[in-house]
């Protein structure tokens, strides 16, 4: 089974109100999530927002895509300045669509994705967007970034996969501050059908952790996570899973060298839950996580963790009703715990596919969800 943080399915649009600033704490209130009015350019084409970066709580760039009546895909790119989200000029790529984006500073992003020649790169530079040429596997089809992830303007690592389905290999690329090039990543010779990369967090230029999965039959699949010393890539080994035979990393965030958390799911066919993971310099840990009550599925797609007792992890679950709603839970430093989230009114569907906080108390995330007529539309949430 192949996970996907990007897989679209919902979404959610509202104007936020109060007596402060949107996205910004009242003092003496306890912080939420709200909806944020977000754009949709594709209007009743369909529009989805991907992945998001925050250089503060006043400086968010969400990136991905939406699609023209003719049906083409344009990529996407709106900016929160603390008060709205507005959409910002793209250069003219056909059919490409961003999946990820990290800021060094609010005058440094990175955003990566694909299009139908392969890899994508785009960098914001306070002004304007700009195309970067990124290499392919040579020989190859089915290649695509998925995740990305810059320690400053001139140190981006971005992760994803290549090949056709049911032999993919990852992929890393490394941006130097002036040419993207490819580093060899391992893959798993278990017998796997293919083996993906799909989150990144780098702590330094030396420093990355990429995490994604083996898929090892049709129904079966293993977590997968690698690390960049800053020379080359290696696996580290992830714990097995009882009872749960699909299984698969999709987000992470490491602090330091010595402190990840990654988040996905794990389970069967019949019944996923939500799953994390922490890293202490040494191995991979379990840490349970909850479910929401009744659900008949969950997932954690994403998460960032402003401080070692303070993360956030996002994604979705099917209620009773099979129902896929947003999903968010919050890590003290000693458990976890879900987080009401609000729901766009009448959507058919919402999950949240990107996450980033600038603070404990300053996080925003971005996804899609399914209206009334069945048209994916734009979400951002902000906990504040």
């Amino acid at each position: 089974m192949r996970f996907s943080k990007h897989l679209a399915v919902v979404g959610m649009v509202a104007l936020i109100g109060g007596i402060a600033a949107p996205g910004i704490a009242v003092a003496g209130k306890a912080p939420s999530w709200k909806i944020q009015s977000s754009i949709n350019p594709g209007g009743r084409h369909g529009s989805v927002l991907a992945e998001v970066s925050c250089a503060s709580a006043r400086d968010c760039l969400a990136v991905g895509g939406y699609a023209r009546r003719s049906g083409a895909i344009v990529m996407l790119a709106e900016h929160w300045n603390g008060t709205k989200w507005a959409v910002q000029a793209m250069p003219p790529v056909k059919n490409g669509f961003l999946t990820a984006v990290s800021c060094s500073s609010a005058k440094a992003c990175t955003a990566v994705g694909f299009d139908p020649k392969g890899t994508l790169a785009e960098r914001w530079n306070g002004r304007k967007w700009l195309v970067q040429l990124t290499p392919n596997p040579s020989g190859t089809k089915g290649i695509e970034l998925v995740g990305v992830s810059c320690s400053s303007a001139k140190a981006c690592t971005a992760v994803g996969s290549y090949g056709p389905d049911h032999s993919k290999k990852t992929l890393a690329e490394h941006w130097n501050g002036t040419k993207w090039t490819i580093q060899a990543t391992p893959n798993p010779v278990t017998g796997n059908d293919g083996s993906v990369l799909a989150g990144l967090s780098c702590s330094s230029a030396t420093s990355c952790t990429a995490v994604g999965e083996n898929d090892l039959t049709d129904s079966k699949s293993d977590t997968l996570a690698e690390h960049w010393n800053g020379t080359k890539w290696a696996v580290q080994p992830t714990p097995k899973h009882p009872g749960g035979n699909e299984s698969g990393l999709t987000g992470v965030s490491c602090r330091s060298a010595t402190d990840c958390i990654a988040v996905g799911q794990s389970g069967n066919v019949k019944a996923q839950v939500t799953l994390a993971e922490h890293w202490n310099g040494t191995k991979w840990v379990v840490q349970p996580t909850p479910n929401p009550s009744g659900a008949k599925g969950s997932k954690l797609r994403d998460v960032s963790c402003p401080s070692s007792t303070a993360c956030i992890a996002t994604g979705d679950y099917y209620n009773k009703s099979w129902t896929d709603l947003t999903l968010a839970e919050r890590w003290n430093g000693t458990k976890w715990a879900i987080q009401p989230t609000p729901r766009p009114s009448g959507a058919r569907a919402s999950i949240l596919t990107g996450l980033s906080c600038s603070s404990a108390k300053a996080c925003t995330a971005v996804g899609l969800y399914l209206n009334k007529s069945v048209v994916q539309l734009t979400l951002a949430e902000r906990y504040s």
